[in-house]
């Protein structure tokens, strides 16, 4: 297996992650902020804690950088930054998630929403509790129609 791989399920648990915490920050957007006002449910369905940060945009940026750049172990999962993702993606300091994205191809999961995309530092000591994280947080259950959220999705842009 690989060092993703799902937490075993344990006999009679609803709630396979009780008892885990996961610590995560993302820069203050509507997206962001109404994706934590739904964490109870998460909590409740998971038993998972998660602990939330909102930051100012060039606050989260500086303080993101330090801690990836220190291989830090702060937090289990972050919003990748459009203008840091390169330098980010490219060091090594996010794990890689494509295992956790198959089958590849239009039925694969790639954790982006619009500008958000979200992911696990290299130095979290909980990658299995933040990938189920992710997962509900770029979910359509979460995200389809953005009716939960108050936010009104852009119609797509016609291809040529």
């Amino acid at each position: 297996m690989g060092a993703f791989a799902q937490a075993p399920a344990r006999a009679g648990a609803a709630r396979p992650f009780a008892g885990v915490t996961i610590n995560g920050a993302m820069f203050q957007h509507t997206f962001s902020a109404i994706l934590r006002e739904y964490v109870p449910e998460f909590e409740q369905k998971t038993g998972m804690k998660v602990n939330f940060d909102l930051q100012a945009f060039p606050v989260y940026n500086q303080r993101t950088d330090l801690e990836l750049a220190t291989k830090g172990s702060a937090y289990d999962f972050l919003n990748v930054t459009f203008i840091y993702s390169a330098r980010w993606i490219g060091a090594g300091w996010f794990a890689n998630l494509e295992e956790y994205m198959m089958p590849a191809g239009p039925k694969g999961f790639f954790p982006l929403i619009a500008s958000h995309a979200l992911g696990i530092p290299i130095g979290s000591r909980k990658k299995e509790a933040a990938w189920e994280f992710i997962k509900w947080a770029l979910s359509k259950e979460m995200t389809g129609g953005w009716s939960r959220s108050r936010i009104t999705p852009r119609p797509a842009a016609p291809r040529s």
